[in-house]
């Protein structure tokens, strides 16, 4: 999973497999999306969405991506939703449903969908819901409507891996907060050393955060770092 342009995506208690949508889409961006909350998720983001040859990419992508990199093996029930209309919201969906069978019933549903997304993303949505090409959304049937329904805005991304450390835009894992000292970021175990940046358990949304938190922390452990030295130095002891 990496960056782009696209739909709401959820992440809920299940988590499997990865859908590889290259053989629909290549390089399709989605404008904005959303990661719509639920009762039972492990997480969720708004951003936008990007499919590739090879798979997921966009800020959405990449921030639901650690959770799955770390879930993956103490939640393998867990699965990643995507709902493809941010501009919805879940208590509309009912009415925009039937809003949408009546003013475009004599449309495909790639017709219906493809004045509110990039045409070929709402061909692979028409496919993935088991739609023929030419199946007008006014004559489905109410399992074919149900189905297309559930494609656009609860549409499992079925997943197999993550892009892994080649791709990475952040590291997780490290030393933990509970055992470094915030005002000089030295070690509570391992006094004198001095730990900032990827080295400590901590990674952030896509946007900056991650970098923010390497200047910020690599600031205050080189301050606390000359600081130490100093103080050993002044006292006759080892330096660090």
């Amino acid at each position: 999973m990496r960056p782009s342009s696209g739909p709401r995506c959820r992440w809920r208690r299940r988590l499997g497999r990865f859908l590889y949508l290259n053989e629909y889409l290549d390089a399709t961006a989605w404008p904005d999306s959303h990661i719509r909350r639920m009762a039972d998720e492990l997480a969720a983001f708004d951003g936008s969405f990007l499919f590739t040859h090879t798979g997921y990419s966009g800020p959405a992508a990449l921030n639901i991506s650690r959770h799955v990199a770390r879930w993956r093996w103490e939640r393998p029930e867990a699965d990643v939703f995507a709902s493809f209309l941010p501009d919805v919201a879940a208590p509309d969906e009912d009415a925009f449903w039937r809003s949408l069978l009546a003013s475009e019933g004599r449309k495909t549903a790639a017709g219906a969908l493809g004045a509110r997304m990039p045409r070929r993303a709402a061909e692979m949505i028409a496919a993935e819901a088991g739609l023929g090409a030419g199946a007008r959304i006014g004559s489905l049937s109410r399992e074919e409507s149900a189905r297309l329904r559930a494609a656009l805005f609860e549409c499992r991304l079925r997943i197999s891996s993550v892009a892994g450390y080649g791709k990475a835009e952040a590291t997780a894992g490290g030393a933990s907060l509970d055992e470094i000292e915030p005002a000089t970021m030295m070690s509570r175990i391992a006094p004198g050393l001095f730990v900032a940046g990827e080295l400590c358990d901590v990674d952030g949304w896509l946007g900056g955060y991650n970098f923010q938190w390497a200047w910020s922390s690599g600031t205050v452990a080189g301050r606390g770092a000359s600081a130490y030295c100093r103080r050993t130095k002044s006292a006759g002891g080892p330096r660090a």
